[in-house]
Formats: C-alpha cells, structure tokens, sequence
C-alpha cells in the first residue's frame, strides 16, 4: 500500500487514481482547497505518491537541489 502525505494547502486526504492507460496521479479533490494541487501522470503509482510526497525543505530549497 502506497502513503500519502495530506495535501500540503488543505490538508485533506490526496487520491491516488489510474489514468485510462493505466498510468496514476495523485491529486486533492477537497472543493474548498484553493489550490487543488496535482502530479503528472507516473507508470507506477510508488512513482507518483514519491513525487507527490515531495515537500519543500525548510529553507525553501527543494530536495535534492
């Protein structure tokens, strides 16, 4: 089972779904987040909660930058 992390701008749980070619996204659904964020489509859905689950470090800089 693949984790995700809460949708960084509203905190709702994100949905991990197949796309009609069998590749997978994760996005917020929540209609009161403002930002409704989403990944690109990814051939694994590891591959896209990984993308998904990428924060911002603390001093702004993003991993592995």
């Amino acid at each position: 089972m693949v984790e995700l992390k809460p949708c960084p701008f509203c905190g709702v749980e994100p949905v991990l779904s197949p796309d009609y070619f069998g590749r997978y996204d994760v996005r917020c659904l929540n209609a009161d987040c403002k930002i409704m964020p989403a990944t690109s489509v990814y051939l694994t859905p590891e591959d896209a909660a990984e993308v998904w689950n990428r924060r911002a470090e603390e001093d702004g800089n993003e991993r592995g930058v």
